[in-house]
C-alpha cells in the first residue's frame, strides 16, 4: 500500500542553441517523466492530481527544451482544503543564453492564465548555479537567491536577497554523498520572532539517482542533490519569540518502486 502523508513542505523558492548550453544541460541518461507523488510540489496540492505525469522534452542533443504539467493556484475558498490543480496545459519553456538559462511557466490553454513565473539561472564555469532570480506577478515582486558551494562542490548555503524576510538555508550532507538535512534560519525583524526548520532526509536506497541533472526545476531541485534516493522527508518547526515558543513535525513517506535492473521509478506508483 502506497504511503503519502501530506505535510507541510515548502518548494525551495527559491517555484536557443549553444556550446555552453550543452556543457550545462546534456544527458542522455536523465528520467523523461515523473509523477508529482514523488516530488516536492505544494501540500495544498489536490490529492487526485498527484498521480498525474509530468514530461521533460528534449532535443537532438539530449538538451531540455521544456517541461510538459504544472500546478497552478485554482483560487478555491481555503475551507476547500487545496488550493492547487494540475494541468497538462502548464508548461516551463527553457531558454539558454551562454552562462545562464531562462525557465518561463507558460500556458498553452487561453482560457487558463496564470501568473507571471520567469526564473533566471545564472551558472559558473563549473555549471553550478550562482544565482537565481525570480520573478511574479502574483505578487509582484522579483527575488534574488545566492548560492554557495563546500570544498567538494556540494552545495553548502542558499541566501535569499528579496524584499521578504532575511532568510538563510543550509545544506549538510553525509558520507555517502546523500542529503541529510538542510536547516533554514528566518527572522523577523518587528515582532522579533524567529523561525527555524529543520528538514531530514532518511531511508536511502542505493539504486543511482536519474534527477541529478534536473536540479534546475524547484521541485526537483531536493532530489537533485544526492547520490541515492530517499523515501522519508521530515519537517520540523521551531518559532520563538521573546515571550514564547512552539514545535511542530510532520513528515512523508514513499514506497519507492524499481525495475527489474534495480532502477528507481518515478513515473508509476
Amino acid at each position: 500500500m502506497k504511503k503519502l502523508l501530506l505535510c507541510a513542505l515548502t518548494i525551495l523558492a527559491f517555484s536557443c542553441s549553444s556550446s555552453d548550453e550543452a556543457e550545462i544541460l546534456e544527458n542522455q541518461d536523465t528520467l523523461d517523466s515523473y509523477l508529482l507523488y514523488y516530488m516536492n510540489y505544494p501540500k495544498e496540492t489536490n490529492p487526485v492530481d498527484l498521480t498525474k505525469l509530468v514530461t521533460i522534452t528534449k532535443n537532438n542533443e539530449g538538451i531540455i527544451t521544456e517541461r510538459i504539467g504544472g500546478v497552478y493556484d485554482a483560487n478555491l475558498d481555503p475551507a476547500v482544503g487545496f488550493k492547487y490543480f494540475f494541468s497538462e496545459k502548464i508548461y516551463d519553456e527553457l531558454t539558454y543564453q551562454d552562462n545562464t538559462i531562462i525557465i518561463e511557466k507558460k500556458s498553452m490553454d487561453s482560457d487558463l492564465v496564470i501568473p507571471t513565473c520567469k526564473r533566471t539561472l545564472i551558472f559558473d564555469e563549473n555549471q553550478k548555479i550562482i544565482q537565481k532570480t525570480i520573478e511574479t506577478s502574483a505578487p509582484d515582486k522579483t527575488d534574488t537567491i545566492d548560492f554557495q558551494y563546500n570544498v567538494n562542490g556540494k552545495i553548502s548555503k542558499i541566501l535569499y536577497k528579496g524584499p521578504n524576510i532575511p532568510k538563510e538555508t543550509s545544506f549538510y550532507f553525509n558520507n555517502n554523498e546523500n542529503l541529510d538535512s538542510i536547516v533554514t534560519i528566518e527572522y523577523e525583524l518587528e515582532s522579533d520572532k524567529t523561525i527555524k526548520t529543520l528538514e531530514r532526509f532518511e531511508n536511502y536506497d542505493s539504486a543511482e539517482n536519474p534527477i541529478k541533472e534536473l536540479f534546475i526545476f524547484e521541485e526537483l531541485f531536493y532530489r537533485s542533490l544526492s547520490r541515492n534516493n530517499y523515501s522519508l522527508h521530515w519537517f520540523e518547526v521551531f518559532i520563538t519569540t521573546p515571550s514564547s515558543s512552539s514545535f511542530s513535525s510532520t513528515y512523508r513517506e514513499w514506497d519507492l518502486k524499481y525495475d527489474a535492473n534495480g532502477k528507481v521509478i518515478f513515473d508509476e506508483l
